[in-house]
């Protein structure tokens, strides 16, 4: 939100602000610590946003957050300022996601209401912190979160080659399978490593207390409701803006399979958060 215009900065906080004011006043305090693990391109902005509403001002929230924790991971691990260096999917990355655990396990044990970031699994903070928190996450069908991470990563400089390049190579993989990575808690897999990473994460999927998903968001805010006691009121940001690539068959082939483990845990959280969920999207 800080790079923002200064308008729509301060009218978004001042949504965000107001919300957390109005539920310190009404005295209502989400039932549970929340625990939102955001994975990329799945709409998650909008809800940490709606989340961090829904927290009285009074209640401490927990925000890890992305640029500067690669920039602070290039710091201590190469003594430069380099976040391009340790990019959330490139060569570095398990630097940046030791360090951002490092951060969540600190909330936790500070008690915060809402922590929340780009963060992988942790099973540390689960054996210490599990009974005090609520885990909550959104899921985007894989191959449109595919296109959308290689146009973020694409517009901010992170990759420069064409999306069948893309593809091909190391990033491309590693946001195909953010769902695996993410649940399973490890910063990357390789394809031989696969098998054993999907039972890990089916594994965390069963731990979540609210999975949503983007096309049935009303299920989600229904479900939210139901374990947390708050209503979220949700809003559409951080939507791309950079040019959106043409996709023939190939390409569509190579993106349906490197996007398989991500779309049968897609589908096995569907399942896992019952019938209605199905219904809503279909």
């Amino acid at each position: 939100m800080r790079n923002l215009p200064f308008i729509e900065r301060n009218a978004r906080r001042g949504r965000v602000y107001g919300g957390r004011l109005i539920s310190a006043l009404a005295n209502r305090p989400l039932r549970h610590n929340c625990c939102f693990y955001h994975i990329p391109k799945s709409g998650g902005t909008s809800l940490s946003e709606a989340l961090h509403a829904s927290v009285p001002v009074n209640r401490h929230i927990g925000e890890v957050p992305a640029n500067t924790t690669r920039r602070a991971a290039a710091m201590l691990n190469a003594g430069k300022d380099d976040e391009a260096a340790y990019y959330d999917d490139g060569e570095n990355c398990e630097a940046v996601f030791r360090l951002r655990e490092g951060m969540l396990l600190a909330f936790m044990a500070n008690d915060v209401s809402l922590a929340h970031g780009h963060v992988l699994f942790s099973h540390k903070a689960d054996a210490h912190f599990g009974d005090r928190y609520r885990y909550v996450t959104m899921l985007r069908d894989p191959a449109a979160r595919v296109v959308s991470n290689y146009r973020a990563a694409k517009g901010a400089g992170y990759v420069s080659e064409d999306f069948s390049e893309y593809l091909k190579g190391p990033v491309g993989r590693a946001h195909a399978t953010h769902n695996l990575r993410y649940f399973s808690g490890r910063a990357l897999i390789s394809e031989e490593e696969t098998p054993q990473a999907m039972k890990e994460a089916k594994a965390v999927i069963d731990k979540f207390a609210v999975i949503g998903f983007v096309d049935a968001m009303d299920d989600f805010l229904d479900r939210f409701e139901d374990v947390f006691g708050a209503r979220l009121s949700v809003g559409r940001h951080n939507v791309g803006k950079s040019a959106i690539p043409d996709i023939g068959m190939t390409d569509k082939r190579r993106l349906d399979e490197l996007c398989a483990p991500d779309q049968a845990l897609h589908d096995y959280a569907r399942a896992a958060m019952g019938a209605s969920v199905l219904a809503a999207a279909s």
